[in-house]
């Protein structure tokens, strides 16, 4: 009877373990495609190829900024077809000869209009309703939150696995760390796939994410390697004994 309950045990800590840790890798891949760092400098070009405009023009969007600056430390950018978020931008990065960066200051206040925004809703609700979800802070935070809590609770249960006796984790360790290969195979991919000179540098984004994974499953791969080694030498040691 026990070894009925000791093998059931040890097969839901085993399934919970592979379900929360590859949860909590993809929740952390996830939060390095959404974090700010990863997203910045692909949209603000995006911002900016949309919202290119002429010197002359330029020239009097900064004179229109500029003229709300006199009475007030933030300026508001006319709402456009392209740009239809309310953008803020600071009067201490304008001035009046310097309305060549007006474009990269506008694309910049976008970027961070879209990225701090609050959104009212649940993940699901939102990826129906509300797609930008998933380039704002809130969704970064979420899967930031959710990706340690399941990285938690998977390595929790490999603890209790752990101390169970006569159950050699080693091999799911391995198996589970063997997922680095289609990983590190669609890093490779990538770098030689996508072009350094594409509009929105896809790798860039992705990159990160992948670097993740990489390193989640590097780190359950040598675990399991050293666990192994570590059972191989008991063995050795205890059949010296033997003799």
């Amino acid at each position: 009877m026990n070894s009925i309950l000791r093998g059931v045990v040890i097969f839901v800590l085993s399934v919970i373990f592979s379900a929360a840790f590859m949860s909590g890798v993809y929740y952390g891949a996830f939060a390095k495609v959404t974090s700010e760092k990863s997203l910045k400098p692909g949209l603000i070009e995006i911002f900016m190829k949309t919202y290119n405009s002429s010197d002359e023009q330029m020239k009097d969007m900064n004179s229109y900024l500029l003229e709300q600056c006199k009475n007030s430390n933030y300026a508001e950018v006319p709402a456009s077809k392209q740009l239809s978020e309310r953008i803020i931008v600071k009067c201490s990065d304008l001035s009046p000869g310097a309305y060549k960066k007006v474009s990269y200051l506008i694309s910049d206040a976008a970027f961070t209009s879209f990225y701090e925004k609050k959104y009212d809703c649940t993940l699901l609700e939102c990826l129906k309703t509300n797609p930008l979800y998933f380039i704002s802070r809130q969704a970064n935070e979420y899967f930031s939150k959710m990706s340690f809590i399941m990285l938690m609770l998977a390595f929790s249960c490999l603890a209790v696995l752990f101390f169970i006796m006569k159950f050699s984790i080693e091999k799911l360790l391995v198996t589970t760390g063997v997922l680095i290969v289609p990983f590190a195979a669609a890093r490779y991919i990538m770098v030689k796939t996508i072009p350094a000179s594409a509009t929105l540098d896809l790798s860039y984004i992705l990159l990160p994410a992948i670097d993740f994974a990489l390193s989640c499953f590097l780190a359950i791969l040598l675990i399991g390697i050293a666990v192994m080694l570590f059972y191989k030498n008991k063995d050795i040691k205890s059949r010296k004994k033997k003799r």
